[in-house]
């Protein structure tokens, strides 16, 4: 008499000792795997509406940060210090936001990165010279480099193995959908009310995604191997994510300079509303990251990768030459494009 465990209410005698599957196991079966396959969870819903809210206070500040610094008495090379006290900041901590969400756990990170994005976010309504906006930035720059790491690992750890790119992808277009239209609305706030109000929105809107994030349950997203245990043997910096890291610092270092200067850009060339150049940047990553996700599953990252940092790459040079809102927007699509193979590739990759 053989029992089998995925059907226990089934039995059979086989007097040879050959097993045979009984009737109704091999639909259990299939719904288990179906189970073990499935993506879409309340927590996974969750953590996108975490990111999502994340970059819509982010991306926010794209156009609004540099016409501050100018505001506040700055002048144009301040705005190079004051974003790159950002990175430098985020930079400093990215390291150990790695071992923080194996120790403490994915969900409390997030809450945390969030949390500190916002409140550093509203904190600009008080900076009152150039140089008080430095020390609010770099604050934001902790929330960031805390935030997406413990999103990326809920991510990773709700995902079956393969759909984790999809899964990376739908992540991407939660952020790309919040780039579609937090600049251009926070370009309106400030237009029709001031600084003051689009940073409360934009302040709020992380702090929105943090309430998110405390309805994402810890058992499914922490890492119990590694949960509650020594940090001896954790690294700070992982060796597999190296490659990944230097290939996209490839793409970051020539796109960074574009959230500084592009407001300064459009203005000194009369290109319009730069907000409309991130909407249009969105709007194309959305629309890849529809398709790129499973094209990296399928084709392998380094298919998907290339080809993005190549499209991205002639996308800057439009950008370079744009003397006309045509080629701004045109720029702008290359560049959506570019990222939109990027991100899920280079997520899965990590």
């Amino acid at each position: 008499m053989v029992f089998f465990p995925n059907c226990p209410t089934f039995r059979i005698t086989s007097s040879t000792g050959t097993l045979h599957e009984p009737p109704g196991c091999w639909m259990q079966n299939t719904s288990v795997s179906q189970q073990q396959d499935r993506l879409w969870t309340v927590d996974y819903v969750l953590n996108l509406l975490v990111g999502h809210f994340l970059f819509a206070s982010y991306t926010a500040l794209f156009t609004i940060v540099p016409l501050f610094v100018i505001h506040q008495g700055g002048e144009t090379w301040h705005i190079g210090i004051v974003i790159g006290s950002f990175g430098v900041s985020g930079l400093l901590i990215r390291p150990f936001g790695g071992r923080w969400v194996y120790t403490l756990g994915a969900k409390k990170i997030a809450f945390v990165g969030l949390a500190i994005f916002g409140v550093a976010t509203i904190l600009h309504i008080v900076a009152f010279n150039v140089w008080l906006i430095i020390p609010a930035r770099m604050l934001q720059g902790v929330g960031l480099a805390i935030g997406p790491v413990a999103t990326s690992t809920i991510v990773a750890n709700l995902a079956p193995d393969r759909r984790r790119g999809e899964a990376m992808a739908h992540m991407g277009l939660a952020i790309g959908v919040a780039s579609l239209y937090s600049p251009v609305l926070a370009f309106w706030l400030f237009s029709e009310f001031g600084f003051s109000v689009t940073f409360i929105y934009a302040g709020a809107a992380s702090i929105l995604g943090a309430v998110f994030a405390l309805g994402i349950s810890a058992a499914r997203t922490d890492i119990p191997a590694v949960s509650g245990g020594s940090t001896a043997k954790i690294p700070l910096i992982s060796r597999g994510a190296l490659f990944p890291t230097f290939v996209f610092l490839s793409y970051t270092v020539s796109t960074a300079p574009v959230n500084s200067f592009l407001p300064l850009l459009a203005e000194d060339r009369e290109l319009g509303n730069p907000g409309l150049y991130f909407s249009v940047y969105a709007f194309t990553q959305i629309f890849v990251m529809m398709f790129s996700g499973t094209m990296a599953d399928r084709l392998g990252n380094a298919r998907v990768i290339v080809p993005g940092l190549l499209i991205v790459g002639v996308g800057m040079f439009l950008l370079w030459g744009a003397q006309n809102q045509l080629i701004f927007l045109t720029a702008a699509v290359l560049a959506g494009t570019g990222f939109g193979f990027i991100q899920p590739a280079m997520q899965a990759l990590t």
